[in-house]
């Protein structure tokens, strides 16, 4: 890959953060910071394929270094309200109106992120004009939500593996599982309004995008909330202490994940704006 063709990968991926974070579940994360790979969207956004120009007025115009450090802030709150939100799911006891709260919480800072989000793509769609770019990036956008689970997996429960479950453990949390039915239809319903906001985003449609009651955005805070709130009930019953299903060993492991969770998020989003804004220098060269 050439030196141009690397730079573009590392600024769109970093450009899209804040749209990976909003297309995955919002538990997806896990600890630390998340979706910040750039997701499955960073191979597809390469064949937007920029000219040296285009990027040197993006650079220029568009990813200013105020542009950047709103970004950057905006990305950092999400972060930290996404730790907080899988921090108090996994903490025994919690109640529903504690995850009511945080869900609101991410739900206004992720209305804030989208918008300035927006404003970014609407820029950059401008610029485009009617270009051959500009048209591939209609049928990402196009794209979006069309293959099921690519936005809204969630590797949430995917911790219980580090948990050494014993056979009979595991059929009790299958038990627990199944009999919160709601689970499967909350998680789809997350998907798709995640795919309709992220759709939103990229086409800078800032008048959709709304707030954490209103808009797309609405529509995501509304299934955040029910998918959060199953999760918990069901994160209560397996911790249950009238009946527990883990070992007061395997408890501890859980306290000390979750002791863990957000401790390094400020540190890799201070390390990808310092990419981006190294690249937007690089850009200013070309």
């Amino acid at each position: 890959m050439n030196k141009a063709k690397k730079s573009f990968s590392i600024v769109m991926g970093i450009l899209i953060i804040s749209g990976v974070f909003i297309a995955n579940n919002a538990l997806g994360a896990g600890p630390g910071h998340g979706g910040f790979d750039g997701g499955p969207l960073l191979g597809v956004l390469q064949k937007i394929d920029l000219t040296d120009a285009q990027k040197q007025y993006i650079a220029t115009n568009i990813l200013t270094t105020t542009a950047l450090s709103t970004l950057q802030g905006d990305v950092l709150a999400v972060a930290q309200d996404r730790a907080q939100l899988f921090k108090d799911l996994l903490t025994p006891g919690t109640s529903s109106g504690t995850i009511n709260t945080d869900v609101s919480k991410l739900g206004s800072d992720e209305a804030t992120l989208s918008t300035d989000l927006a404003g970014i793509w609407a820029s950059i769609k401008t610029h485009l004009g009617s270009s051959q770019q500009a048209k591939n990036l209609q049928d990402i956008i196009a794209k979006i939500g069309t293959h099921k689970g690519r936005f809204g997996h969630h590797h949430m429960f995917g911790l219980l593996h580090k948990l050494d479950l014993t056979s009979e453990q595991k059929s009790a949390i299958h038990t627990i599982f199944s009999s919160n039915t709601s689970l499967k239809p909350d998680r789809e319903a997350l998907t798709s309004a995640r795919a309709t906001l992220l759709k939103a985003i990229l086409s800078g449609d800032t008048s959709a995008i709304g707030t954490a009651t209103t808009g797309d955005v609405g529509a995501v805070v509304t299934a955040q909330s029910s998918l959060a709130n199953v999760q918990l009930t069901i994160w209560n019953q397996i911790v249950d202490t009238s009946t527990p299903v883990l070992k007061p060993a395997q408890l501890s492991t859980l306290s000390t994940i979750v002791g863990k969770i957000g401790t390094h998020i400020t540190t890799a989003i201070d390390e990808r704006f310092t990419e981006l804004s190294n690249v937007m220098k690089y850009w200013n060269t070309l």
